[in-house]
């Protein structure tokens, strides 16, 4: 493998897709499938004190708005809302992320 090629794996690979059981607005366990690196940032945010069921039912209940988007766009996009607001509020974000070009972006503007 040469340079090129190694730069260009994703580290720990990151959108390789996983399927998990999460439970739904219905209170009943889904298979949602996401990239891991959506998986493993609900998973540091349940270290932060997130209930990830009420996390993932929570987005399941956004369907009334997304006018019946798939489970799995409502939570990749619900994952996606929780790290931006912890990026704008400058709350904490994981060990892995904090030299990012976001996060020091971030801490820059202010």
């Amino acid at each position: 493998m040469d340079i090129e090629d190694d730069f260009l794996e994703p580290e720990e690979n990151s959108e390789e897709l996983i399927g998990r059981y999460v439970l739904n607005s219905f209170g009943t366990r889904e298979v949602v499938v996401l990239p891991y690196s959506s998986w493993r940032y609900l998973d540091w945010l349940e270290t932060q004190g997130v209930i990830i069921d009420c996390f993932t039912a929570d987005a399941h209940n956004d369907n009334e708005i997304y006018y019946y988007a798939p489970f799995h766009a409502l939570l990749g996009e619900r994952i996606h809302q929780a790290y931006r607001y912890r990026l704008v509020n400058e709350l904490d974000q994981p060990p892995y992320l904090q030299d990012s070009f976001e996060v020091m972006f971030w801490k820059n503007l202010n």
